[in-house]
């Protein structure tokens, strides 16, 4: 029996001595795992600040284009904004961590994808420290986020203004007055429409106009009723005319307009309500204004000029089906941005710009309009 209990209490020792090492080895692995969950907790922060870097950066190439050096800096700007102290942001995040792609395959000439990526990494001398990882040797952690942007055109967009113009054209002038005449039926078969492209950037357009001897046909100045003919009933009359100029709010604001619409023309020369809206759009950025050395929005009072409210997106109609006298319609050839000036003399003019489309519909995901939309290519997080 004495030998049977010296068994026992033996036995009983040995458990003992098993389950302390277990117990210590569950703890080391459920402290571990407090470790690897602020790992991740922080992988998906780091995610978000690549995420908004990147997307600073694809606004970047819509408002510097091939200015790279400027759109590094926006990308870096944006992205270590959103860091904490203790990522140490300036070694987090370095201009060399921002590449750019056509495409996918490297480039810096016609970049139309950028890519940020942000690390935490014993190389950056800035690694994740663990809080028991050094139970199991394990001190820190490497983490790093991906994210890359691509800039894609549509055409497509809600709030555009009101205002329609004939799309580039050539034509032959054979009554030598230097303005097509739409009566000359052979005047109107020269016609080759060439369409506005990036080379036109920086180039003054005619928004409406506000001389008769300048018009295509009599009464008709460029002015339109939103939305779409084809899409809903436009609203005419001077007040939401005004309305659609000031901003986003009246008619121009629910649905999207794309190549192929019908706009109806709103007729007359409307001179106090496009002076009305024009001055109530210009003093929400009053001091903005056109830089012919650098072909660029300064004085902005926004940090990204292209979200200026001056920064608009107007039709042009296709030149071989010109606008008829009265409340007719033409149809949308294309779409771009402008940044409007002001009114210059009788009309009002706007330079051709970079900028984002609104809440484009389905029908105008694709095209090479002047107006941008972003998309994430690649994200580390999925």
């Amino acid at each position: 029996m004495r030998a049977l209990y010296k068994l026992i209490r033996s036995e009983r020792g040995a458990v003992g001595v098993i389950m302390a090492l277990t117990l210590v080895v569950v703890i080391g692995f459920v402290a571990f795992g407090v470790d690897v969950g602020n790992l991740r907790a922080k992988r998906g922060f780091l995610q978000k600040a690549a995420d908004i870097a990147a997307l600073a950066g694809g606004h970047g190439l819509i408002e510097f284009g091939t200015d790279l050096d400027l759109v590094t800096q926006e990308a870096v700007s944006y992205g270590r904004a959103n860091l904490k102290t203790d990522d140490v942001p300036a070694s987090a995040l370095q201009d060399t961590d921002v590449s750019y792609y056509l495409n996918g395959a490297p480039n810096t000439e016609t970049p139309n994808q950028v890519e940020v990526v942000i690390s935490r990494t014993t190389g950056r001398g800035n690694p994740l420290p663990t809080f028991f990882g050094p139970v199991l040797n394990v001190d820190d952690f490497d983490v790093t986020a991906t994210s890359r942007v691509q800039v894609g055109t549509v055409c497509s967009t809600k709030c555009l203004k009101p205002f329609v113009a004939p799309d580039k054209f050539t034509f032959t002038d054979l009554d030598g007055d230097g303005v097509l005449s739409t009566r000359n039926q052979a005047e109107m078969d020269s016609i080759v429409v060439i369409g506005y492209s990036d080379t036109d950037f920086g180039t003054q357009v005619a928004l409406k106009i506000g001389n008769a001897q300048d018009t295509i046909v009599p009464g008709q100045f460029n002015a339109v009723d939103l939305p779409p003919l084809n899409k809903a009933t436009p609203v005419p009359g001077a007040s939401i005319y005004r309305e659609n100029i000031a901003g986003c709010s009246g008619s121009n604001a629910d649905l999207a307009v794309e190549i192929g619409d019908e706009l109806q023309l709103e007729p007359g020369n409307m001179v106090g309500p496009t002076r009305q809206g024009l001055a109530d759009l210009v003093a929400q950025d009053p001091g903005a204004s056109w830089d012919t050395a650098t072909g660029r929005i300064i004085n902005s009072a926004y940090p990204d000029a292209i979200n200026s409210p001056r920064v608009a997106i107007i039709a042009f109609y296709d030149p071989t089906r010109p606008p008829q006298s009265g409340r007719n319609t033409v149809f949308v050839n294309y779409l771009a941005a402008v940044f409007v000036e002001d009114v210059q003399g009788q009309d009002v003019t706007g330079r051709f710009i970079r900028a984002m489309a609104v809440e484009p519909g389905s029908g105008g995901t694709s095209g090479d309009c002047l107006i941008y939309v972003l998309n994430f290519v690649r994200d580390s997080s999925r």
